[in-house]
């Protein structure tokens, strides 16, 4: 593509030009589906018109995110680990290499310290369907019936905020304020010791994932196109991203650049709004895409159904071989090099780059 910049006196524009391109236009038990949630009736519309600019050309954000206009991310590999469990985890979030946790079914819990994993002690038997934390002595674990967990460093309570299932908890490491978000349009908003419930009338979509940059600045999203960001003081839905389709999942390498993952489809918000990622090529057009990490804007991953994934290396998505024919359903990297993906029976799966 071929971008036109117009220099003005004392103004500098960057003008999207009109695209001038050559080229032509066991079996998977869903996450969202194995859930005791009633889903909505009726088939739901998830068709993604993707445009020119779906993959935004690194010299646009080499200023905005910092990086160089040709560089990009070894991919590295995944390798299946042991499991001491055969459930199935739906989340998965570390402070650091040698501190990984993983939530699932029936209220387990595995805590990885760097050698293996072993199960947790939480008196906890509900399903746990997100896990976030401030660090290792402060991290939150939320799920079904309105249950919400907490670990001080060591050990897990737990107290119950409203009736409804939570399907992912996220918050601001800054403040150590957090959000709980589920089905029914629920927000829970943690600030001050205390849980206040910031659900809008208006909204009664299933809630999948939750994301801050600060205390000022945070995202949810959900079915039906469902995207909704906070600004320190109250939720707004934003319906700027000109597709339709359920969202499954959000992560940010920082204010200027947001991925959302989904059925069929990848999202990016830049500096220049939200795009539909070309995923032409590669099976990201047929998959339920359940979580979406990275390390940065050119090392970003989408995980999902029948243990696909694919890979984006600031150039463009491909698939990557797949490690497990199992649906993969959390993601988290914990450092530049290292990252775990969790799923169905048991299934843990680490990245590392040499």
């Amino acid at each position: 593509m071929r971008v036109c910049v117009v220099v003005a006196s004392l103004l500098v524009a960057v003008l999207a030009s009109s695209a001038c391109s050559d080229s032509s236009t066991p079996p998977a038990v869903d996450l969202r589906r194995d859930s005791p949630v009633q889903q909505p009736d009726g088939p739901l519309a998830d068709t993604v018109k993707p445009t020119a600019d779906s993959a935004v050309p690194d010299h646009k954000l080499s200023k905005e995110l910092g990086g160089a206009p040709d560089s990009t991310a070894s991919v590295g590999s995944w390798k299946t680990a042991s499991s001491p469990l055969m459930h199935t985890f739906w989340a998965t979030w570390g402070s650091a290499s040698d501190d990984v946790w993983a939530v699932g079914v029936a209220g387990k819990i595995l805590h990885y310290t760097g050698g293996t994993w072993t199960e947790a002690t939480s008196g906890h038997d509900k399903d746990l369907r997100g896990v976030w934390g401030k660090s290792k002595s402060d991290v939150w674990a939320a799920g079904s019936d309105g249950w919400i967990l907490h670990y001080d460093g060591t050990a897990w309570s737990r107290t119950q905020v409203g009736s409804n299932t939570y399907f992912a908890v996220g918050g601001d490491k800054t403040t150590g304020e957090v959000w709980a978000v589920g089905e029914k349009g629920t927000i829970r908003h943690r600030k001050g010791g205390t849980w206040a419930d910031e659900s809008l009338s208006a909204v009664s979509e299933m809630l999948m994932g939750v994301w801050a940059q600060s205390a000022s600045d945070a995202w949810v999203v959900g079915w039906n196109t469902t995207i909704l960001h906070w600004d320190g003081s109250k939720w707004a839905p934003d319906t700027s991203s000109g597709v339709t389709a359920n969202f499954s999942s959000i992560w940010g390498s920082g204010a200027q650049d947001i991925w959302i993952a989904g059925k069929g489809m990848v999202l990016r918000k830049d500096p220049f709004g939200w795009t539909a990622q070309d995923l032409t090529g590669t099976q990201g057009l047929f998959n339920d895409w359940s979580a979406v990490g990275g390390s940065g804007p050119l090392d970003v991953w989408v995980v999902g159904d029948g243990g696909l994934m694919l890979h984006y290396d600031g150039k463009g998505w491909k698939d990557f071989p797949k490690v497990s024919s199992m649906n993969l359903y959390g993601l988290r990297f914990v450092g530049p090099t290292d990252a775990w993906a969790v799923g169905q029976s048991g299934t843990l799966l680490h990245h590392t780059v040499p």
